[in-house]
């Protein structure tokens, strides 16, 4: 359900005194970009038009609301006055300081008898005082619909209704980070929702206190008698207060709070649905819905998102994933993608995807420059120019290669022409380019999931063969495959690609690489079999400074380590089930480390495969992989059932676990 067609901001945080407007808003709106470029902004500021607030709780402060640039140019002005000794008043310019949003609503009412315009923009601005003005143009948008003035009554009723619309509106924000604190909260709003639908609950209050004052008479007569003053328990009769400390009970008695990130983050939309229940008009504004879920789960809560829940709300979401990104594909009329980019010269600016035409790059590279001559255009930025083309999305990246492409024929197309080759030679150079462009755009569908695959966080593994990794994601997950597309399947169910290292050592040589150049931006972990080499190895690390020394987590979910240089680079142990916990150490005396990722498969089979062989050490046995097998061991897996990947499990969780 549209309620917004459009929204302009001015000065709020990281956008600055160009107007930045966002446009073809949709019944789904989807906010993509890289971090930091200011995506969260564009629902802070609608939680501040409606509900006069940044974040929950938080009110508006200039001091730290308003745009660093227009801040650094009030702070610039002051100086220049201060320095020419000017009469006016040189503190003009800080009182000038101020925050603007313009929301343009499109109510469309399909009846031709109301007089009340279908479309008009309301504008709200903040200073430092707070919320300091509203305007609107309801009034000529009255005229522009009806051809006349409105008397002075009608016009008076027109602001009475613009009044009454505005509070009709019910904005929801959900943060990016959903942890118990704001589960609570939710709670709390949907008891009152709950209240407010039903006196039922009114209705029991007052028995309550009915019961209560009876009980209680002889204890409120004491303390009359020695106050001189009246006083009774009164229970109130929303009855809230009976609820800030709710328990939710889900399947065996566990509690919701005791429940995995996942399983907690899929009752948020549910309970905003549940709240919004018999509310006209409603607006989400959701930051990164699909944080803590895992693919499939993702995948079924962007259908939702589409299908059910923006059917009778207007939505507005930050996204990363390819899940939410990709409902633009068929869907135009109901969803809207923005890209969401910063520059130097205005701040943050959004561009929107249009059908069949996509992001407009040439704009994007327009205003990125903005204010730059020739010599100002230095290395770095050409690069941050050319990550956020890089970055622009998996939608378009192949649009962006067909450009070029083109490009690049038509450049060669006159060089050809111009050689002084026979005609015959021509038309065959000519035919070669022109089949290699075809060849790109056939291949669309390929690239882009090779683009997915570049843009996914990256597990390192020692081994040669990762075929193992891949089986074993697929199986714990109940997905169908067969020898000839587990890869295929693997890439697209996946949240992360797998990358070969060939040897423990070489994967070391990977971690203690000093220079981070291009993996800024890329969650890494480094996985090492809980063998002597992999104990040693990542031990190792220790000696780059830019390794943390501790380890954390434990034996069962793996040991891992950090680099304090990068927000998400680990070097992780294969985490431990319980039958094998007494061969794999990080104690150095008595040094006890023989697991291998195939230790992970059941005993019976590596045995009865001589996949493996029982070897003695001191205090035992344990299971030998025979490395001659390991290019075979692969290739005997996809008839095991779920069941036999169950060691897997931990492995996966703690991965995903780490790269959220």
């Amino acid at each position: 359900m549209r309620l917004i067609e459009r929204i302009e901001i001015r000065y709020f945080r990281s956008f600055g005194e160009k107007i930045v407007k966002i446009t073809d808003l949709k019944d789904l709106n989807i906010l993509s970009g890289s971090n930091d470029v200011g995506k969260s902004n564009v629902l802070k500021v609608l939680n501040l038009f409606f509900n006069n607030e940044i974040n929950i709780g938080e009110p508006f402060d200039l001091r730290k609301d308003l745009s660093f640039l227009q801040r650094e140019r009030s702070e610039r002005d002051l100086e220049n006055k201060k320095r020419t000794r000017t009469k006016d008043d040189p503190y003009a310019s800080q009182r000038d300081l101020f925050v603007k949003v313009k929301i343009y609503f499109d109510r469309a009412i399909p009846s031709e008898k109301s007089t009340t315009p279908e479309k008009f923009w309301v504008e709200k601005t903040w200073d430092k005082n707070g919320f300091n003005k509203q305007s609107s143009n309801i009034q000529t948008a009255y005229i522009k619909k009806n051809k006349k003035e409105p008397t002075q009554n009608q016009a008076a009723a027109l602001q009475g209704q613009l009044t009454q619309f505005l509070n009709s509106i019910h904005f929801d924000y959900v943060p990016a980070v959903k942890d118990r604190q704001f589960i609570q909260y939710l709670f709390k709003k949907l008891q009152t929702a709950l209240f407010e639908r039903d006196n039922t609950f009114q209705k029991t209050s007052q028995e309550i206190n009915f019961k209560i004052t009876g009980t209680t008479k002889d204890l409120f007569d004491e303390f009359r008698e020695k106050t001189g003053i009246d006083a009774e328990f009164s229970i109130p009769e929303s009855l809230i207060d009976f609820f800030t400390t709710i328990n939710v009970s889900t399947e065996k008695g566990i509690s919701l709070y005791s429940r995995g990130d996942g399983i907690q983050a899929r009752f948020i939309p549910a309970i905003l649905n549940e709240i919004s229940k018999e509310k006209k008009n409603v607006i989400w504004g959701f930051e990164e819905p699909e944080n803590s879920y895992e693919y499939r789960n993702a995948e079924s809560l962007a259908k939702d998102f589409l299908n059910i829940y923006s059917l009778k709300k207007q939505i507005f979401i930050t996204s990363h994933t390819k899940e939410f990104l990709s409902l633009i594909k068929g869907n135009e009329d109901r969803v809207s993608l923005h890209r969401v980019y910063k520059t130097a010269e205005n701040g943050s600016l959004i561009d929107t995807y249009q059908k069949d035409k996509g992001f407009d790059k040439k704009a994007i590279q327009q205003t990125f420059w903005e204010g730059f001559d020739e010599k100002e255009k230095t290395a770095e930025q050409k690069d941050i120019l050319s990550k956020i083309f890089q970055d622009i999305g998996f939608l378009e990246t192949d649009q962006y290669l067909i450009e070029d492409l083109q490009n690049q024929l038509r450049t060669q197309r006159k060089i050809v022409e111009e050689s002084g080759l026979k005609i015959d030679d021509r038309i065959k150079v000519i035919n070669h380019l022109n089949k290699r462009l075809q060849d790109a755009i056939l291949s669309k569908d390929s690239l882009e999931k090779e683009i997915e695959e570049f843009r996914k966080p990256i597990l390192y593994v020692e081994d040669t063969y990762d075929q193992i990794y891949k089986i074993a994601f697929l199986k714990i997950n109940g997905l169908v495959f067969d020898k000839t597309n587990f890869e295929e399947i693997f890439k697209n169910a996946a949240p992360f690609t797998i990358r070969r290292s060939e040897g423990a050592g070489r994967l070391t040589g990977r971690m203690r690489v000093a220079n981070n150049d291009g993996y800024e931006d890329k969650k890494i972990i480094g996985l090492y079999d809980f063998d002597r080499e992999g104990r040693e190895q990542i031990h190792l690390l220790k000696k780059e400074s830019f390794w943390d020394e501790n380890y954390y987590g434990n034996k069962k979910e793996g040991f891992y380590r950090k680099r304090n240089d990068h927000n998400c680079f680990f070097a992780m142990l294969l985490p431990i089930p319980e039958e094998l916990e007494n061969f794999a150490s990080l104690e150095w005396d008595n040094f006890i480390s023989y697991i291998e990722v195939e230790n992970l498969l059941p005993q019976n089979f590596l045995l009865e495969n001589l996949f493996a062989s029982e070897n003695d050490y001191p205090g035992g046995k344990y299971l030998k992989i025979n490395d001659k097998k390991k290019n075979k061991i692969w290739l005997s897996l996809f008839d095991l059932e779920p069941q036999d990947f169950k060691n897997f499990k931990p492995l996966f969780t703690s991965i995903i676990n780490l790269f959220s």
